[in-house]
């Protein structure tokens, strides 16, 4: 187990140190108040391989058991579409498609392909 920082990306390219050594529910609390992100918005991370992390799902299992150590995540926004219950996942950070457009890719073939377990709210 990887004790290191993470790097979450966000916004115009800016990017945040974090220590995962705590509950998801306090990473994704730290990551809320230095990202300026609302109160009412779902959270989580992205992976550079398009793998959703799913820490609003498990607020209670340590972070550092979820992430890698050293490596950079980006920061997503989750909403449940009222339709047909789907999530679907936007970037938070901007022109993410220019950035790494094979990210974004497999993020969005994961959002329409695989199945999606009830998230608790934060």
């Amino acid at each position: 187990m990887d004790r290191a920082f993470i790097i979450v990306k966000y916004g115009d390219n800016q990017e945040a140190i974090f220590n995962p050594w705590c509950t998801s529910h306090n990473l994704l609390e730290w990551i809320r108040r230095k990202c300026n992100c609302e109160d009412d918005v779902v959270l989580d991370l992205v992976d550079q391989e398009g793998q959703v992390l799913n820490l609003a799902g498990r607020l209670k299992d340590y972070a550092c058991q979820l992430v890698s150590g050293r490596e950079t995540y980006i920061l997503i926004r989750v909403e449940r579409q009222s339709d047909n219950g789907a999530l679907h996942y936007t970037s938070l950070l901007n022109n993410l498609e220019d950035i790494n457009p094979d990210l974004m890719r497999n993020k969005i073939e994961q959002s329409l392909s695989a199945p999606h377990k009830e998230q608790e709210q934060i």
